[in-house]
């Protein structure tokens, strides 16, 4: 038994407890266990013990148990807090560990602090209610079922039933053959290539490039099959990418020494064995870390990934085609080229950030006015990339004034396009495509914001705001006048009819945002006969927006996000790269995912919001060991420098929001008048007073 006792001084509780944890000698001997921290206050007591068991599957190094006690009347923000900084230096500590948090939270929640820890007890512990918690870091850990308390508690026990599988059954072992290339092979190939006569594949093909390419590369791989030996290779999904062949007859080597050593009773064999193991894997383990640094520093973007992906054991889900019918890629083929008979494209877009904080401000400013509110659609297009006529695209660039030249090349590059399905082995026949723009092609943006050029608003209140195949109606209503916003909405609608556009309505949605002290009932908008569907959030732009205007929403979408890439991030920092490496790591995965458009929201956050963000970069810290830039920091600096981008270009349509003062004030810039706070912390009038600043 491991026992907290609790200590009066510290609890300021007159009456004896604690937490204790009780081990089982035949599940993990005395002699494995290890008492890590214990801790008690008002508002939180817990023990924390580490676990080497006699089993233990391979991908766990060893079992972290955490007893908790969360007082009914506590304080439960400060001892989630202080139980969070624990467990995340627990985890950059031990980042292989299986870790286990139980005990009685009564009205906290660990996953608000954790959100890539499971909480497994869904049965009520006490009076209805589950006040008894159990959380791990791996999914379908447990099964619980409920049990009478122990003498005279007033809480049911809990029995915690294992349901996990080790990764080794969870995944069938993966068959793959390579080629055993040699000295042999080459001298042997490029043998057989000197005395090729390779013009009679130039003649045979007649001068077609195509043919000669096919034929030739079919030869080339002919010979290396037939010279080159294949071997079948398989991996285990618990196996390390480190392994190889000499440090599989090293285990072989040590399993034989240990077998002899129980026959004999001498160890001295099993011993050597032993450590010339370890030192094989450890010179393995640096030689694969050093490898994956060299493809930091290098271009090889692929195999770096590649390498990260093998030391977090991050595997994608497989989707594999189930039917083999060799007609499926004929069909598919025939299904993608189904718009050939109408339609329009769709794009990538190119930076977020100025979209979003356009519609906020005109949003925002709006809604700085009595008796206002705005009533936002966003619009989504069924399959507009794929459905462009490129007859009526030539026509808009002719009228906008393109050279004829041009827009002739346009034509042709968008019609009689080739395309084939390849499903496994099997390959369609090819279909001829003369609609849609072709996918991944830089010129297909370009083409689709100058064919939904003249898609306006045509009324001052409102605002048409196109963001690639994002298109957003904000209306702009004042005193329940409504008429210009349903009339531009219908216009929409005739729009898309014209240039073969079809909106989707059951996936189109609309947002009110109604500050208003007295709230009154919004009559839908309808689109073809058909109502659109109200909704209080939605993504836009890869950010929730809420008919509020605040951004927990969001906040708690990225901190659960940024949290499950720490766990890589502990896994990169256990292999041992460098603190340079951890730290490009976390720039891009997850100082990515926490500052993006990070300009158009951290404004208007609360101060709890942003403690959680902060929270995930001080974790981050002390994984990487040097110093991570603070968000309010982040956000200061990108606002200034996309304050600057947006004064240098004339073109942007925020360009105007920024107007200089007179030259005896040079570089300070006229503030927008903001009656409300949410106006005052949004992103233009942030970056205008930045800019006042520094001059």
């Amino acid at each position: 038994m491991h026992r907290a006792d609790r200590n009066k001084h510290l609890s300021g509780k007159k009456r004896g407890g604690g937490v204790c944890l009780m081990t089982n000698v035949t599940w993990c001997d005395e002699r494995n266990i290890q008492e890590l921290k214990s801790f008690c206050s008002p508002d939180l007591e817990f023990l924390t013990i580490k676990c080497r068991p006699h089993y233990l599957p391979r991908e766990f190094s060893s079992i972290i148990i955490t007893a908790v006690y969360i007082p009914p009347q506590a304080d439960t923000s400060v001892a989630l807090n202080e139980l969070y900084l624990t467990l995340c230096k627990l985890e950059t500590i031990y980042p292989e560990a299986a870790f286990i948090v139980a005990g009685d939270f009564n009205k906290a929640n660990l996953k608000t602090r954790l959100p890539k820890f499971y909480q497994h007890i869904d049965c009520a512990t006490r009076g209805g209610k589950t006040l008894d918690h159990c959380y791990s870091n791996f999914r379908d850990a447990y099964k619980a079922l409920p049990r009478p308390p122990f003498g005279k508690a007033d809480h049911d026990s809990i029995l915690l039933i294992p349901a996990y599988r080790q990764k080794l059954k969870q995944e069938a072992p993966t068959l793959r053959s390579v080629q055993r290339w040699s000295d042999q092979a080459d001298s042997t190939l490029q043998d057989c290539f000197h005395h090729v006569d390779w013009e009679m594949f130039r003649i045979a093909s007649d001068n077609n490039i195509d043919e000669y390419a096919d034929s030739v590369c079919e030869f080339i791989r002919t010979c290396v099959e037939d010279v080159v030996p294949i071997a079948t290779i398989k991996t285990f999904p618990n196996q390390k990418p480190w392994i190889d062949g000499s440090i599989r007859v090293k285990l072989k080597a040590r399993t034989t020494a240990f077998n002899h050593s129980k026959v004999s009773g001498n160890m001295t064999e099993y011993k050597q064995c032993s450590y010339s193991l370890r030192k094989a894997i450890k010179q393995a383990k640096r030689q694969y870390r050093d490898k994956v640094e060299s493809q930091f520093n290098g271009s090889d973007t692929r195999g770096m990934w590649q390498g990260l992906q093998s030391i977090t054991d991050y595997r994608k889900k497989p989707s594999p085609v189930t039917d083999q019918d060799v007609l499926l890629p004929g069909r598919l083929n025939n299904f993608f080229a189904r718009f050939e008979d109408n339609t329009v494209p769709l794009t990538r877009p190119a930076t977020k950030t100025c979209g979003l904080s356009t519609t906020l401000h005109t949003a925002l400013t709006h809604l700085d006015k009595r008796n206002t509110y705005v009533r936002m659609l966003f619009i989504d297009y069924s399959s507009a990339f794929n459905t462009i006529v490129p007859s009526k695209l030539v026509i808009k660039l002719e009228t906008l004034g393109l050279d004829p030249a041009l827009c002739n090349w346009v034509l042709d590059f968008l019609t009689g396009r080739p395309q084939v399905v390849r499903v496994g082995n099997n390959i369609s026949s090819p279909l001829i495509l003369n609609t849609g723009a072709p996918q991944g092609c830089v010129l297909s943006p370009l083409l689709y914001s100058l064919f939904t050029h003249d898609c306006v608003a045509t009324h001052a209140s409102n605002s048409i705001i196109k963001f690639a195949d994002d298109t957003t109606v904000v209306g702009l209503i004042t005193n329940n006048d409504e008429t210009a916003y349903r009339e531009e909405v219908r216009a929409l609608g005739v729009w898309c009819q014209e240039n073969n556009l079809t909106l989707n309505v059951n996936k189109t949605k609309e947002m009110i945002v109604d500050f208003r002290k007295q709230q009154r009932e919004h009559p839908p908008i309808h689109i073809d006969g058909t109502v659109v569907e109200r909704i209080a959030s939605f993504k836009f732009l890869g950010i929730h927006i809420t008919d509020k205007l605040n951004w927990s929403t969001h906040t708690d979408s990225i901190v659960r996000k940024a949290q499950q890439r720490l766990f890589n991030l502990r896994r990169l920092k256990k292999f041992g790269l460098s603190p340079k490496a951890l730290t490009n790591f976390y720039r891009c995965t997850i100082e990515s995912i926490l500052a993006g458009c990070i300009t158009a929201w951290y404004g208007n956050c609360t101060a709890l919001n942003r403690k959680a963000l902060q929270r995930v970069v001080r974790s981050a810290q002390r994984i990487t060991g040097g110093k991570l830039p603070a968000l309010q920091d982040t956000y200061t600096t990108r606002c200034y420098r996309k304050a600057i981008k947006i004064i240098k270009d004339i073109n942007h349509p925020s360009h105007c929001l920024f107007t200089p003062l007179s030259s005896r004030r040079r570089g300070q810039y006229r503030c927008i008048k903001a009656g409300t706070e949410r106006l005052k912390n949004s992103f233009y009038l942030k970056a205008i007073r930045l800019l006042n600043s520094h001059h």
